[in-house]
């Protein structure tokens, strides 16, 4: 049994006539086999306007998600692992040098931690039976990578785009395991 409830509040502050700064901080509360657990994530995003087609912009954030329902279920999983935790950061550009053309890229670097993996490892109960674990929060996984999107309006409501990604993504179970590609990675990516 699970049950989520979460807020979320950015302001937008100009503090210049080209800088704004966006900050914003999501609390999230979760009831999980009983147990309550918190987490709070400070984020923010800046831009700065360096021509009035021109924009620079730049994030950091802190993101929090819950272990997936198997990885709690008491009978096949663990009651006992946590929250996973995430911190995003970013930096790159947006040029708009038509009204009708736009071109938006940016860098980005992700570290997970405190991720949810499965493992053979068993504890003792209190009367001495054994169970085993199953999972627990020992995995780390990072992702970077470029992103490049280039849109072209045709109407106010029809557009069409290209974008292509080159991402990396690895993970480990432990600290004592080599990074190896995760299941989502997935080196380029285009789209049209």
């Amino acid at each position: 049994e699970s049950l989520g409830a979460g807020l979320y509040a950015d302001v937008g502050v100009d503090v210049t006539s080209r800088l704004r700064l966006i900050p914003g901080l999501r609390l999230d509360g979760y009831v999980i086999q009983g147990q309550p657990k918190w987490s709070v994530d400070p984020r923010l995003v800046g831009r700065y306007a360096t021509s009035k087609t021109t924009t620079v912009k730049a994030y950091a954030g802190v993101f929090h998600q819950p272990p997936q329902p198997e990885a709690l279920d008491i009978s096949i999983g663990n009651p006992d692992v946590d929250i996973e935790r995430g911190v995003h950061w970013g930096v790159g550009g947006e040029w708009k040098p038509t009204r009708l053309w736009s071109l938006d890229g940016e860098l980005y670097i992700v570290d997970r931690q405190n991720v949810v993996v499965f493992t053979n490892d068993v504890v003792m109960r209190a009367d001495g039976t054994i169970r085993p674990l199953n999972f627990v929060n020992t995995g780390r996984r990072y992702s970077y990578g470029a992103e490049m999107l280039i849109k072209r309006e045709i109407s106010e409501r029809v557009f069409g785009w290209a974008s292509y990604t080159f991402s990396v993504s690895r993970q480990r179970a432990d600290d004592d395991e080599a990074y190896v590609p995760t299941g989502f990675d997935q080196m380029h990516n285009l789209n049209l």
